[in-house]
């Protein structure tokens, strides 16, 4: 029980989070003992990050990107029926796959943002080798997607990281100015703080949301590091 309460804490505050950056103002999520159903859609027809869902169709849609470098992408499109939608992308961890956000990517449609979840390469059914690099150019395809969507504000895109997918998604949104935010839940920060302090320079003073779990087992050190990095990278930019 205790568990179940944490994740919808998690998922509550991933909202209030994306809310504060501009999206709508959602409603919090009413707890459900139960996944919600995948829906019959049929499949989007695109092997390239820029081409369109089906028009005013509201739903789920397996779509398959590729990576600059050639790599094959697997995601699942959530599409709100909405306009100038903001943009989410999806970062799973070490172990994990795209289908692992349903609930929370399921809630985020409801609630009118446009939400991309991928298996990076090496995951899932993605392409390529776990234990490749260049990741970062797996977020890039699955941000230009959203971009390339007709119901998304492309200036209005934020990255969500669970454990390893942190990483990536700080160190993205850190590279890219135009990324309005970063959630990590209980991240898995691969780095020292001397490591994380440019990074987190490069990041700024946009917003940062760090989740971690009730169980002191599950990264709560490696969130208590990256916090520490937030603060020393934003008070050298300061300075």
């Amino acid at each position: 029980m205790m568990m179940r309460h944490s994740k919808m804490l998690i998922v509550t505050m991933v909202f209030v989070l994306l809310a504060g950056c501009g999206g709508p103002t959602p409603a919090p999520p009413t707890p459900s003992p139960t996944t919600p159903p995948r829906p019959t859609i049929p499949i989007l027809p695109t092997s390239t990050p820029s081409a369109k869902a089906p028009p005013a169709t509201k739903g789920l849609f397996p779509v398959d990107l590729l990576a600059a470098d050639r790599v094959p992408i697997k995601g699942d499109y959530y599409r709100p029926l909405a306009e100038q939608a903001p943009g989410v992308v999806l970062v799973h961890g070490t172990h994990r796959t795209r289908s692992d956000w349903q609930l929370l990517a399921w809630r985020m449609m409801e609630q009118g943002f446009a939400t991309l979840a991928i298996d990076l390469r090496g995951a899932g059914e993605s392409g390529g080798q776990p234990d490749d690099p260049n990741r970062l150019a797996d977020v890039d395809a699955a941000v230009d997607f959203l971009k390339a969507q007709a119901e998304v504000n492309p200036n209005d895109i934020l990255l969500v990281g669970e454990n390893d997918g942190s990483w990536w998604a700080l160190k993205y949104t850190s590279e890219h100015p135009n990324i309005r935010a970063a959630a990590l839940i209980t991240p898995g920060i691969r780095a020292d703080d001397a490591l994380l302090q440019p990074i987190m320079a490069d990041y700024g003073h946009r917003p940062l949301f760090i989740a971690v779990s009730d169980n002191p087992a599950i990264g709560d050190d490696n969130a208590v590091r990256t916090g520490k990095g937030a603060a020393i990278g934003c008070a050298e930019q300061k300075g």
